[in-house]
């Protein structure tokens, strides 16, 4: 293994060589703090109503315990953005699982698992032609074993599920762990995280704000349009 690998997969010093990360992942510590600051002080002063004050709180808790949780692998190294990203995915799936009931297909699930721990593979390595053909593969391989258990009832249900839930946790989560192989893999991350909570905390806003007929109120009951 070249030195430019070990590099580039463990170089917790080579984060000094990314000051736009550095500046960034600061202001989001800083941010961090002034909004919990900010939500305590209304909150003592009774600005803000108990079950605002409440969701407010929680979703500052939230987003603290996610940045810690990106904020460390990325000033250890790519490896362990990479491998989080594999985990992550492996959690996801597991939760989707539990929620279609494809967990009790333990056949179908294991192929799941392996094309996520393969595309986890694929990112380490750097291998972009096994990474790029794997969305393919993989949803072939579902579909052609799944044959194997003698089990035509549902098949199409529980081949549906398994193809849709690999390309959503193992294809596309894998690309954000993909990223960690660029130069500056700190930055993009860093902009990802920053778009989509900087998208969660206005949609909020702006539901309070201006909101006042529900979009769908039976799948997302906390969000609304103008009139």
């Amino acid at each position: 293994m070249s030195d430019a690998i070990k590099l580039r997969l463990w170089g917790v010093r080579s984060i000094m060589d990314d000051p736009v990360s550095l500046w960034i992942m600061a202001g989001l510590v800083l941010l961090i703090a002034m909004a919990s600051l900010i939500i305590y002080l209304l909150g003592v002063r009774g600005r803000l109503q108990d079950a605002t004050y409440a969701e407010l709180r929680a979703r500052v808790q939230t987003w603290a315990l996610l940045l810690g949780a990106i904020l460390v692998p990325l000033l250890l190294g790519s490896f362990w953005v990479i491998i989080g990203t594999g985990l992550l995915s492996l959690m996801c799936y597991r939760e989707f699982s539990r929620a279609t009931g494809l967990f009790r297909d333990i056949s179908t699930s294991i192929w799941v698992v392996c094309g996520i721990a393969l595309t986890t593979f694929a990112t380490l390595d750097h291998w972009y032609g096994l990474f790029a053909a794997l969305p393919a593969l993989g949803t072939i391989c579902i579909a052609a074993f799944s044959i194997l258990v003698d089990q035509p009832r549902g098949y199409i249900q529980r081949v549906g599920l398994a193809s849709f839930s690999f390309l959503l946790f193992g294809t596309c989560l894998g690309h954000l762990g993909y990223l960690a192989n660029d130069a500056r893999f700190r930055s993009l991350i860093l902009l990802v995280l920053v778009s989509v909570s900087l998208n969660d905390v206005f949609a909020y806003l702006a539901g309070k704000a201006f909101g006042h007929k529900k979009v769908f109120p039976k799948t997302s009951p906390n969000h609304s349009c103008p009139k």
